[in-house]
This record gives C-alpha cells, sequence and structure tokens, in this order.
C-alpha cells in the first residue's frame, strides 16, 4: 500500500494547458523529450494536450491528458507506447486519485488506460493478452490447439518466407501506410509519420529493440516491431502488413506470432505480451492468460459490464 497522504499536509493541484514539457525527464529511453515531442506535435492537430497537476511535500504528480472534441473523457497517450508506467507520471500513487478527484470537480472525467504499477486501490483494468513462452520453441507451440498449431504449419509448408531486418526505407513504407489506412484522408499528413518518429527515438535511444521485415514469396507483406524489457518481458506491439493487397492470401498473422516465439526462446525471455484485447479479438486466440493493468477514472469503460 502506499502513503496515507491524509495524514501530511493538503495536496496542490491545478489544471494547466500544455504542460507535457514537465514529463521530459527520460524514462527507459522511451518516454522521453524527443518521443513526448512527436506525440504532442501531432496530438496539438487534433486534440487539447493538458496536464492535471498534484503535489503534496516532496511527491509530485504530473498526468498528462488530451480532450478531443468529440471524446467525453480525458485521456492518455497510451496507444503511442507499448506500455505506460505509473513511475513516469507519479512519485506516489495515491496522488492520482487525488489529481482524479481534482479534475472531477470541473466536469472532467479521466480515462487512463493501460498503466503498469497500480495496485487494488485502481481496479478498473484493462485486458492485456499474454503468451507464456516456454523452454523451446516445440514446448511453447503445445499450449495451443491442434487446429491453431495445423494452420502455422499450413502457411509456412506453402509458402516460403523470410524474416529479414527491417531497413529504414521498409519501416517508414509500411508503418506509415498502416496509419494512413486506418486514419484516412481526414487525418493531418504529419500523423502517418508517428510510429516511424518514435521508431528512430527509441532506437536512437538504445531502447532494446527487435524488427525484421516479412517477405513472402520473394514479396515484401509486412513487418513487426518488439521490445524488451529489462523485467524479462516482450512487447510485440506493432504488427503492420499491406493489409488491402494480402489480407486473404496469407495468414500473416501466424506467420508472425510463430517468429516472435522464436525470437522469445532464443533470447531467453519468458512472457511476450501482445497488448489490449479490446478491439483485437484475435489475440484472444495466442492468449495462454489475461492479465490486466491499472486504470484511473473511468477506466475501460468499453467492456465494463
Amino acid at each position: 500500500m502506499g502513503k496515507n497522504l491524509h495524514d501530511e499536509e493538503k495536496p496542490q493541484c491545478q489544471i494547466i494547458d500544455g504542460g507535457w514539457e514537465f514529463l521530459e525527464e527520460g524514462f527507459d529511453g522511451i518516454w522521453c523529450k524527443e518521443s513526448l515531442g512527436v506525440v504532442l506535435d501531432y496530438a496539438k492537430s487534433v486534440a487539447r494536450p493538458i496536464t492535471v497537476i498534484a503535489k503534496q511535500g516532496n511527491d509530485k504528480c504530473y498526468l498528462p491528458l488530451l480532450e478531443y472534441p468529440d471524446v467525453d473523457d480525458l485521456l492518455t497517450p497510451h496507444w503511442y507506447f507499448p506500455f505506460l508506467r505509473a513511475s513516469w507520471f507519479t512519485t506516489e500513487p495515491e496522488l492520482l486519485l487525488v489529481a482524479e478527484k481534482f479534475a472531477n470537480g470541473f466536469n472532467f472525467t479521466i480515462d487512463a488506460l493501460d498503466i503498469q504499477g497500480l495496485d487494488e486501490r485502481f481496479p478498473r483494468g484493462t485486458p492485456i493478452s499474454v503468451m507464456d513462452i516456454r523452454e523451446d520453441l516445440d514446448s511453447t507451440l503445445a499450449q495451443y490447439p491442434k487446429g491453431l498449431r495445423k494452420k502455422i504449419r499450413r502457411e509456412f509448408n506453402r509458402n516460403k518466407v523470410e524474416f529479414r531486418p527491417s531497413t529504414v526505407e521498409e519501416e517508414y513504407e509500411l508503418l506509415t501506410y498502416w496509419i494512413r489506412m486506418w486514419n484516412g484522408i481526414r487525418e493531418p499528413k504529419k500523423s502517418e509519420e508517428i510510429w516511424f518518429q518514435l521508431l528512430q527515438i527509441w532506437r536512437a535511444n538504445g531502447v532494446p529493440l527487435h524488427t525484421e521485415s516479412v517477405y513472402v514469396n520473394g514479396e515484401l507483406v509486412g513487418l513487426y516491431v518488439m521490445m524488451f524489457d529489462t523485467d524479462g518481458i516482450a512487447y510485440g506491439f506493432w504488427t503492420v502488413w499491406f493489409k488491402e493487397k494480402y489480407q486473404s492470401r496469407y495468414g500473416f498473422g501466424y506467420m508472425v506470432k510463430h517468429r516472435q516465439m522464436e525470437v522469445c526462446v532464443e533470447k531467453g525471455y519468458k512472457v511476450l505480451e501482445l497488448g489490449s484485447l479490446f478491439g483485437s479479438e484475435s489475440k484472444e486466440r495466442w492468449s495462454t492468460r489475461i492479465i490486466k493493468y491499472g486504470a484511473i477514472g473511468t477506466g475501460f469503460r468499453e467492456v465494463q459490464a
């Protein structure tokens, strides 16, 4: 449990426009001045960035949020990062509850998702797909039904599949294509480059990454990006492919998940997190278990019964 803030001086709170410059310390090379600058540059074109601040004694909390004109809740920029950690926002998790209550007083409803390091005081968690990695590839595959293993074998038997270290040109082509496909022409053009820019920043910062392009029968079909954490967890957070051209031709997801299992076995990682299950039901077939991260505010309201 955290501190009892009621026994100390009254917290000081405020809501300010922008304010994300307070969050530039640089955690793990992921959450840093450069990556936040890229997100903020894009966010300003579609939403109003604000920060809810709460301080008490030597503890502080800076919660970056985005206010969209057509969304009821204030959202964290969780979809740009493989994960968010409470330690990136605050030195004392209790202050997150203080910040939430303060924002509610101004008719702001916070919906901050996918945050690691929160305890039972933050019960509205996000369902996260987890793949447990065994001592070798065969035992990892043995966790899954026979039918799924058969589909994987079929894709590799009927196609020549190659995994190559991705080039910067391939990363740009595929990552910008994927965002353009999903967002359409309504979004500003610079939004197409946000994933590519973040990837280059993380690589320059020495973040442990594994990126490979996927060639099928000699054609570039897609790529995937994995990130590795010091706590023995691998994150398979971006998998993109030329969907409009190849989705009915290849089982791209089966190829990539099989390869990600191989990479984790080779590197000694025992857990592969595949991200939120909401809107990505296909991940459930790969889940050996489902965990929950914490949430601040309404939580994952879309799946709350």
